[in-house]
């Protein structure tokens, strides 16, 4: 039980009734209450410590949260296994929509909240993580509007100006005047020209469309520069009163830059094409550029001096290789010595001049070699008839190619006689279908087959076989195979192409009993055989018209096959096959001791006793007429200037009833006259302007050469009834 304790109605009073100090009293009232006031102090302190420690405690924790809430969450090795809301308000920030960028930072603001909550400890701590939270969410979530705007715009921009690509490509590279230019530059002009495009880049428009208008300059620069670098720098820099003509929408710093690029890729281009205008100068082909833009890129460069020398010669040799290559045979030193040169390319004349006398030398070589595919390169007549004779050859339509054959031969007669090319290099098959003939006979083992093949080439080439056939000479033809093209009788052609494999034949023969001695005696046999008729004639022509010694061997090398064949055929001893063969060979000819007389010219029939009464008759012109004095001959004596020009025409006459003799001519389809002065070598005869002593074995006209004077058949010392092919 409680006990109640009696309170009285007594109550304390402030009233404090004065007292009087004493000596021995030192404590005053007021030092007496210190240690109560003292404990009262010191319990308020501690009370408001506790408070401010756990006000501590609770931002510490929410200090924590929040650098968990910001960064995420780690773990002991720190590293990350919870994105922090940093990187959601950076991921928010990039999103291009708005809405769906907040509601996904609310979300993760939210997650996250919801996962450090359960952490905090205390009113204090809640109150404080709520309040820190609130904040950095304001914060974020303003940042993220923000941003996620400014993507959106960004975006929207990239979507924009993606979508002007196309235009801006097809404007940089169409054609100018094109309906895809103008349609292209029309819609840009209208995009920067909208109040969509004003709003959406706002105070950038302007720079969006100057940068737009720049990257088309850029990109035609670049599409011009890759097709030709060298007009390419041409147009970047050129000007005219308004400003630059080309690529005007350019700052100056792009421009300079381009105008950088485009002059070491003009450098780069100028120096590879320097060879390729030098082949076109000497083909005297136009030059692709003026000499003005080859040069341009090198202006103020160490290279200037040298570039501009080689273009220099250049244009002296384009100026003249023409006029050499359509000179005629022997005039090309008069070109040369009548180059006119004026300004600084007097001091490259003495160079160009060696580039010419290189291109006149190789023209006479060429012309010396395959005179018929020298004209061909030059000659757009000859290409088309050489086009048609390969579609006819395709078709194997054989006269349609006979024909154009013969028109071709003909045109290079028209342009032999034109361009004065000796008969000696007249040639009317190139080196190269001369090599085929060649290599396709070499490779035909069939003997009837390689005899219908050289019959062929006798119809296809008709007059000209005579020419076609001594450019297979110089094409290495079996010499076998060169008899048998030449030769009428058909044992001696069978013979020879039956006797192909030489070493085949020998080796039978020797199985028969002949010796290695018995073999080699052949040829020699031959030889000896041929002096007798054949060799005479070809060692009697003047010298250099042809290698006696070779043709000789020749003859005897496709001769050889054919004694060896009947020595196995008819087993006949060496001297009795060697004269039956050459007797063969011989038939063909009437001989005389300096030329002979063929029966046939590739198999069109040859008057023997009319070119024999021919010969009578002329000589008997030169004996006993004023035949010569109608010719002048004062040429002959040019050099000798102590002497008149009669007495240069007595001279010559003389010599020629004196010392003339007749030889084949140079492509043995005839005779020429030549006549040995003083005894020296012989020369042929001929007038001042090249008209020869000559005969043609085919000719059937009564004219006396040079003069062309009538005569009639009666005054031609052979019976009438033996001519032949006379109207």
């Amino acid at each position: 039980m409680a006990i109640k304790i009696y309170q009285t109605q007594i109550r304390p009073t402030t009233e404090v009734k004065e007292r009087t100090s004493t000596a021995g009293m030192r404590v005053s009232m007021e030092t007496a209450s210190a240690p109560g006031r003292a404990f009262g102090n010191m319990l308020g302190a501690g009370e408001k410590l506790y408070v401010k420690l756990e006000e501590r405690k609770s931002k510490n924790s929410v200090l924590k949260a929040k650098d968990k809430a910001i960064n995420g969450v780690k773990d002991d090795n720190g590293k990350v296994i919870i994105e922090g809301l940093g990187i959601a308000q950076e991921k928010a920030g990039n999103m291009t929509n708005p809405d769906e960028a907040q509601k996904y930072y609310d979300d993760e603001f939210n997650k996250m909240k919801s996962l450090l909550a359960p952490e905090l400890k205390g009113i204090f701590a809640k109150r404080f993580f709520n309040k820190e939270m609130a904040t950095l969410g304001i914060s974020h979530k303003n940042s993220v509007k923000i941003n996620s705007y400014r993507s959106f715009i960004t975006e929207s921009r990239t979507v924009e100006l993606e979508g002007m690509k196309s235009d801006v490509f097809t404007a940089a590279t169409a054609p100018k005047g094109s309906t895809q230019h103008t349609l292209a530059t029309n819609n840009l002009k209208n995009k920067f020209a909208s109040q969509d495009f004003k709003e959406l880049f706002g105070d950038q428009a302007k720079n969006v469309e100057f940068q737009t208008y720049e990257q088309i300059d850029i990109l035609e620069f670049s599409a011009d520069l890759e097709k030709d670098a060298i007009d390419t720098f041409a147009k970047v820099q050129s000007k005219t009163k308004d400003g630059f003509a080309n690529y005007s929408n350019l700052s100056p710093d792009k421009r300079l830059q381009l105008e950088n690029r485009a002059r070491n890729a003009a450098q780069s281009t100028s120096a590879l094409y320097m060879n390729e205008d030098f082949e076109n100068a000497k083909k005297g082909l136009p030059g692709k550029y003026s000499k003005q833009k080859l040069l341009s890129p090198f202006i103020g460069t160490d290279k200037y001096d040298l570039v501009n020398e080689q273009l220099s010669i250049n244009e002296i040799v384009r100026d003249n290789s023409l006029k050499i290559q359509n000179s005629n045979y022997g005039e090309e030193d008069n070109i040369l010595n009548n180059i006119e040169v004026a300004g600084e390319g007097i001091k490259y004349k003495a160079k160009a001049v060696k580039v010419l006398e290189n291109l006149k030398a190789e023209k006479r070589k060429e012309i010396q070699k395959d005179s018929a595919g020298y004209y061909l390169k030059y000659n757009e007549d000859l290409q088309i008839l050489e086009k048609e004779i390969n579609t006819a050859l395709e078709e194997d339509n054989f006269d349609k190619q006979k024909l154009l054959v013969n028109q071709r031969s003909a045109l290079l007669d028209t342009i032999y006689e034109e361009k004065g090319i000796p008969k000696n290099l007249q040639k009317y098959i190139t080196d190269i279908e001369a090599t085929n003939i060649v290599n396709n006979f070499k490779a035909t083992k069939n003997p009837e087959t390689q005899i219908q093949n050289l019959e062929y080439l006798k119809t296809l080439y008709g007059s000209k076989m005579q020419d076609v056939f001594n450019h297979l000479v110089e094409k290495k033809m079996p010499p076998g195979a060169l008899i048998m093209m030449s030769t009428n009788n058909p044992n001696l052609k069978n013979s020879i192409a039956m006797s192909f494999n030489i070493n085949e034949l020998e080796t039978n023969i020797k199985g028969r009993g002949a010796t290695k001695g018995d073999l080699d005696l052949v040829k020699s046999t031959i030889q000896a055989k041929l002096e007798e008729g054949y060799a005479e004639v070809v060692n009697a022509q003047p010298l250099g018209s042809t290698n006696q010694v070779a043709h000789i061997n020749t003859i005897t090398d496709g001769l050889y096959g054919a004694v060896l064949y009947d020595m196995f055929n008819d087993s006949s001893d060496v001297d009795a096959a060697v004269k039956n063969v050459v007797k063969q060979f011989e038939a063909d000819y009437i001989f005389e001791e300096t030329y002979w007389i063929p029966k046939d010219i590739n198999g069109v029939s040859v008057n023997q006793q009319d070119i024999q009464a021919k010969i009578r008759f002329i000589n008997d012109s030169i004996q006993d007429t004023n035949y010569l004095d109608k010719i002048d001959f004062t040429h002959y004596g040019l050099d000798i200037t102590d002497m008149s020009n009669e007495d240069k025409q007595s001279t010559m006459v003389a010599d020629i009833k004196n010392n003339s003799v007749w030889h084949l001519n140079e492509k043995g389809d005839g005779l020429l006259l030549y006549v040995s002065r003083n005894g020296g070598s012989s020369i042929p005869i001929m007038d001042k302007e090249g008209n020869k002593m000559e005969i043609l074995f085919l000719n059937n006209e009564t004219q006396l050469p040079i003069t062309n004077d009538d005569y009639e058949y009666s005054d031609l010392d052979f019976v009438p009834d033996a001519r032949k092919g006379r109207g």
